[in-house]
């Protein structure tokens, strides 16, 4: 009868629930014989004779208890001078912490509303039992299209029962970041990502895509061997790689038909008069607008006098759906000067503000015309433009775009210049998926920012100064989900991004954080199992937490990721 008792389906036994469990929560002694095979974040059922009920449940810890080694025990004395007590007399015995997860049922889990009972049998979680997390046939094989592997769960890693850890694409309109320390493995997580997406065809998603397109704004080149062998991404039609003039990556040449390298361009009509000017006022006197009102209402009002500027730069002439072409507008840094002195003649502008305003002017034309040369003399020679989203976002032909800001693609490049074009760049989607939606047209992208802290700073904390991409991240972050302008965050410290950014992140994967972040990780994911914020600080590299919309369990889950292909780049070889 014991025997029949301890065993269900060949499994064995793990042990009793004992007293005073809750429907969430519960405890359960294991046998002698199981205490050495159990461990957290394995998955056991309850099979409970509270109406013949089955629990799904995760152990969530483990504790050993030996009554001589109690606090006070009678057997202080003896262990200060150095005699341990004989095990064999002891009273030891094992408790496991369980987190209840829901009930199994036919149709799938649904929450307990009443706990399992004092002595109710405890055994290792089936196949067959956590099929019902996943909604599909797990003994099949075969992966539904709309989801991708990225590792497997924590624990379940062995070909006896391996249960992958998937990424639901159908939710990734609702944003996600990827967060950890330097060499925790958040580059080899967004680099699996993207591998897992460049391995795809025929993810179910609206407007026919194959795939999901994918732009990159890669900080450390750590995406770069997507660019140098495209057959790690062979979904992906091209793999576009854009760098700064000038910089090392000029001396490269691609070497396979599906990788082109182009010279960053950006088209400044993405961005009205008064962003224009609000952004070359910034920058002169970095960041700061306090007390340069009158200079920013000026340009502004400069920028937006169109007849004017119809007449003074009738070669600025757009063709391509604006009226006046500020790029060439921009380029004419003689003439900006000329008609600014003019409105000084004239009592239009007071003295010390026209001088202020050609001096930022100038400043912009400086560094973002002559010294990085990112400003072509036409938006219709911008390499990114609207024919440019319109190419990279085509369902039927996505591709993956690099821009390349590591120390080879952005040789000497500050990041006020980075941030410049990462704003004018989300600027140019913004517009343009909001153009989609209005013209009912379905498209997709996923924007991923490395270093997100340094386009989106919560500047409370983070000594960066000032960001010009941040309203513009902002947002995307905010409305973007509605036009299919996808948000991926990559960063090293979470409570330096913008605090409202971060909370529009609906998806998140933990890697070890630092202790100073435990908190702001806490809230920003509505909150976590204190098992789980515990271990955040000490876990491997490789190791993270899974929580949010595109996680297919409804609770977080401990996902050990799995390692992405390698080509050139070293800089994930030690999991970073």
């Amino acid at each position: 009868m014991e025997n029949e008792l301890r065993q269900i389906g060949g499994r064995k036994q793990l042990g009793y629930v004992l007293s005073r469990s809750r429907s969430d929560y519960a405890y359960f002694q294991p046998l002698k014989e199981m205490e050495a095979l159990i461990k957290e974040g394995m998955f056991v059922v309850i099979i409970s004779r509270n109406e013949g009920l089955t629990y799904l449940a995760e152990i969530t810890g483990i504790s050993h208890y030996n009554e001589y080694y109690e606090k006070g025990e009678i057997w202080a004395e003896a262990l200060r001078e150095g005699f341990p007590p004989p095990d064999e007399i002891s009273r030891r015995y094992t408790v496991a912490a369980l987190r209840i997860l829901g009930v199994l049922t036919p149709q799938g889990l649904r929450n307990p509303d009443k706990p399992p009972l004092p002595g109710d049998l405890v055994y290792p979680a089936s196949l067959n039992d956590l099929q019902s997390l996943y909604h599909y046939d797990l003994s099949s094989g075969q992966t539904p299209a709309r989801f991708i592997e990225i590792g497997k769960i924590y624990g379940y890693e062995s070909e006896e029962l391996k249960l992958p850890a998937l990424l639901d694409t159908n939710n990734i309109n609702m944003h996600f970041a990827v967060i950890g320390t330097t060499g925790s493995g958040k580059s080899n997580t967004m680099g699996r990502i993207i591998e897992m997406l460049g391995a795809r065809s025929g993810i179910d998603l609206p407007g026919g895509y194959k795939t999901i397109p994918v732009m990159i704004v890669d900080a450390n080149g750590d995406y770069l061997d997507y660019f140098e062998n495209p057959e790690l991404v062979k979904s992906y039609s091209k793999v576009k790689r854009l760098y700064f003039e000038g910089s090392e990556a000029d001396n490269i040449r691609s070497q396979s038909s599906k990788a082109e390298l182009k010279r960053i361009k950006i088209d400044l009509n993405a961005l009205s008069p008064s962003e224009i000017s609000e952004t070359i006022i910034a920058i002169y006197h970095s960041g700061k607008l306090e007390g340069a009102e009158l200079q920013l209402n000026y340009l502004s009002s400069f920028l937006s006098d169109i007849e004017r500027l119809k007449e003074q730069f009738p070669l600025c002439m757009s063709n391509n759906n604006y009226e006046v072409d500020y790029n060439c507008i921009i380029n004419k840094i003689d003439k900006l000067k000329e008609l600014i002195e003019e409105d000084r003649k004239a009592n239009k502008v007071h003295s010390s503000t026209a001088d202020a305003v050609i001096r930022a002017v100038a400043n912009f034309h400086e560094l973002m015309v002559k010294k990085h040369n990112i400003i072509p003399s036409h938006g219709a020679n911008a390499e990114i433009n609207d024919d440019f989203v319109d190419d990279i976002t085509n369902p039927k032909d996505p591709k993956l775009v690099i821009l390349d800001f590591s120390t080879e693609g952005a040789t000497g490049v500050d990041l006020t210049v980075k941030q410049f074009v990462v704003g004018n760049v989300l600027a140019l989607l913004f517009k343009k998926f909001t153009a989609y939606r209005i013209q009912g047209v379905n498209r997709l992208l996923l924007f991923v920012i490395e270093e997100a802290q340094n386009y989106a700073p919560n500047t409370q904390v983070y000594p960066i100064g000032f960001s010009l991409a941040k309203k513009i991240l902002a947002s995307v972050a905010t409305q973007g989900r509605k036009f299919g302008l996808c948000l991926g965050l990559v960063t090293q410290r979470p409570s330096y991004v913008d605090p409202i950014v971060m909370s529009m992140m609906n998806t998140f994967i933990i890697h070890r954080v630092a202790p100073g972040d435990i908190k702001f990780v806490s809230t920003v994911t509505g909150g976590l199992p204190k098992y789980i914020e515990r271990r955040l600080t000490y876990m491997e590299p490789g190791l993270a937490v899974l929580t949010g919309q595109m996680n297919v369990f409804p609770y977080p889950i401990f996902v050990k990721v799995d390692r992405r292909e390698k080509h050139k780049y070293s800089s994930i070889v030690n999991n970073e």
